[in-house]
C-alpha cells in the first residue's frame, strides 16, 4: 500500500472517521463505525479542531433534564484523533483511550479501559491492491482474534466493512453506498447470518451539509431520527434525537477547540 499514503488516504480515514465512513468523527479505520456515524455523515475539517466536547441533555415528556458532559475527543493537527472519554449519565468514565497511527494514518495502537476494564490493542494491515481490499487485525494477543475487513469502491469509499469477534466468529456486516457528491448515503447492517438488521439514510442539505439521519429496523419502521445542526464553520454543533414517534429525546451539543 506504499503507493496511498497519509495525504491519499485522508478522504478514506474521513469517511471512515464520520458516523458511517464520512461521516463525523470516525477519523481512523480503527476506531470506525462510532456512535457518531450514526448521527451525521460530515467529517472536521483536517488538522482545524483540537478538541472537541458534547455536553447532552435528556428530554422526559418534552422537558430537558440538567445538561450533562458526554464525552471529549482530541486531536493532533492531521486531524486524527489522538484521545477519548465518554461518561455515563452518573459523570462516570465508561471509556478512556488514547490512539497511536501509522504513516498511513491508519491506528496501530490503543490503550485504556472501557467499563473498569484495561485494554491494549496493537494493529496490522494488510491491503491487497487487485481486490481493493483492507484487513486489520488484532496482534498482540494470541486469544484475541479480533479482525475487520474493509473493501473499497471505485472512488476508494468504503464499500463494505466486515467484523470478527474475539472467538474469530462473523459479528456484523456493513455496507455502504454514496452519493455522486462522494458521501455517505445508506448504510445497511447486516446480522449474522447475512440478513439485513438495521439501515441509516442520510439527507443532505443544497449546501451538501448532512441535515438529517434517519434509522430504520429490519422492518423498515423508524427507531431514530437526527437532526444535525452546523455552526459558520461547518461544524455539527447540534444533534437533535427523536424517537421512532417522532419525540424530542435527547440532544447533543458540542464544542470545539481550534488550533
Amino acid at each position: 500500500m506504499n503507493h496511498i499514503k497519509f495525504t491519499a488516504l485522508t478522504k478514506i480515514i474521513v469517511g471512515i472517521s464520520s458516523i458511517l465512513l464520512q461521516v463525523q468523527p470516525l477519523f481512523a479505520i480503527g476506531v470506525f463505525p462510532d456512535e457518531t456515524l450514526f448521527k451525521s455523515s460530515e467529517p472536521f475539517p483536517t488538522g482545524k479542531i483540537k478538541f472537541r466536547e458534547d455536553w447532552v441533555y435528556h428530554y422526559t415528556n418534552g422537558k430537558a433534564g440538567i445538561r450533562q458532559k458526554s464525552g471529549y475527543e482530541r486531536y493532533d493537527d492531521f486531524g486524527l484523533k489522538v484521545e477519548e472519554a465518554k461518561f455515563n449519565s452518573d459523570g462516570k468514565a465508561v471509556l478512556e483511550a488514547t490512539y497511536t497511527y501509522d504513516e498511513y494514518a491508519r491506528e496501530i495502537q490503543a490503550i485504556g479501559t472501557e467499563n473498569n476494564v484495561s485494554f491494549f490493542k496493537k494493529w496490522t494491515y494488510n491491503f491487497d491492491d487487485n481486490k481493493k481490499i483492507l484487513t486489520k487485525t488484532l496482534f498482540n494477543n494470541s486469544v484475541n482474534h479480533e479482525m475487520w475487513i474493509y473493501k473499497f469502491d471505485s472512488a476508494g469509499n468504503i464499500c463494505e466493512k466486515v467484523n470478527f469477534n474475539k472467538d474469530g466468529e462473523l459479528n456484523f456486516k456493513y455496507a455502504i453506498s454514496y452519493t455522486d457528491f462522494n458521501k455517505t448515503k445508506e448504510l445497511i447492517e447486516y446480522d449474522t447470518n447475512g440478513k439485513p438488521y438495521e439501515k441509516w439514510l442520510y439527507i443532505y442539505s443544497d449546501k451538501k451539509l448532512n441535515t438529517e439521519v434517519i434509522h430504520y429496523n429490519s422492518s423498515n419502521e423508524v427507531l431514530h431520527r437526527y437532526i444535525n445542526k452546523y455552526d459558520e464553520n461547518g461544524l455539527l454543533q447540534e444533534v437533535q434525537t427523536y424517537d421512532g414517534e417522532n419525540k424530542l429525546i435527547e440532544k447533543t451539543l458540542s464544542i470545539y477547540q481550534y488550533y
